[in-house]
């Protein structure tokens, strides 16, 4: 004779629920939330059950707006959250989910992300502290779209300042000037910054965020994100990124960009090619013939 089992829960999340039990498979159910509990966690996601037996993959990726290096650190078994379903695989009965919001996608959400340009200016207000960066709802007319701002580029000088920076924010702590560094489509994730030396040369056309607005010899302001033993990649809007190397010798250089990593410098384009380009930077010792300088 079969052995008959019925499982019971009470938790109070799941009793109070207002969302639908998720007991199938059905395609229908893709782009809806649901309540769910996890049973099970490793570094790069979670398996969550919910009802009838029906589990699904909760991705790293999916976990948070922001980065997160350890799923183990940001969520525990026996947790119940809600989750959307971001696509069924009926015959294999697997699901793929996400802890994002989807709803605010298909609300306008979509539009105003691809309106959204790359090094604008816009508002936002601080909706979440983690460890060592902010998520932000970033105000584009009546759609909040999701930011990040890593504890980095919260002051131009990195360290101390930042960290002071960061101790000072809430969350509901209104940013008025916030530059849009970069946007991820996939993850529908925006970067962000508040450096003042960003910002300003943003609002002056002097921080590039497309190739095709590169030439050689124009000057732009950008951030150094690493080092290396070769030179220095230094970002700017959108993807645009390049490549400083120590032309004027490894002493020099390393003792003039270690003290600005992270800080926003103005720079002459040296050369570049449709996907790969070089900047040089001009070194302290040269600064007083007035061609660049430190911000």
């Amino acid at each position: 004779m079969a052995r008959r089992r019925i499982l019971l829960t009470t938790k109070k999340t799941l009793l109070n629920s207002n969302l639908p039990p998720l007991t199938s498979y059905s395609q229908s159910n893709v782009g809806q939330p649901f309540h769910g509990t996890i049973v099970s966690l490793t570094t790069h996601g979670a398996v969550l059950e919910f009802y009838n037996g029906v589990r699904g993959f909760l991705p790293l990726s999916e976990m948070s707006e922001a980065y997160i290096a350890d799923a183990r650190e940001h969520l525990r078994v026996g947790q119940t959250v809600k989750a959307w379903i971001l696509s069924i695989e009926e015959k294999e009965k697997r699901l793929r989910l996400s802890l994002k919001d989807q709803s605010y996608w298909s609300q306008g959400g979509e539009s105003a992300f691809q309106n959204l340009e790359e090094g604008s200016i816009v508002e936002a207000n601080v909706s979440a502290k983690l460890t060592d960066k902010l998520i932000l709802d970033l105000l584009c007319g009546e759609i909040r779209l999701r930011g990040v701002i890593n504890i980095g580029h919260l002051a131009d000088t990195p360290g101390a300042k930042c960290e002071k920076q960061f101790t000072k924010i809430r969350e509901g702590t209104k940013l008025k000037e916030v530059l849009v560094l970069s946007k991820n489509t996939q993850h529908r994730i925006i970067t962000c910054s508040v450096k003042p030396t960003l910002i300003e040369a943003a609002k002056s056309g002097r921080l590039p965020s497309k190739y095709e607005d590169l030439y050689p010899g124009r000057k732009v302001v950008g951030w150094v994100k690493n080092m290396e033993n070769f030179g220095a990649f230094v970002g700017f809007g959108g993807s645009v990124q390049g490549v400083v190397k120590t032309a004027v010798g490894p002493f020099l250089f390393f003792v003039d960009i270690r003290i600005y990593q992270t800080k926003g410098l103005q720079i002459h384009l040296r050369d570049f090619k449709k996907d790969k380009w070089s900047l040089r930077l001009w070194s302290r010792s040269m600064f007083n013939n007035g061609d660049a300088s430190y911000h």
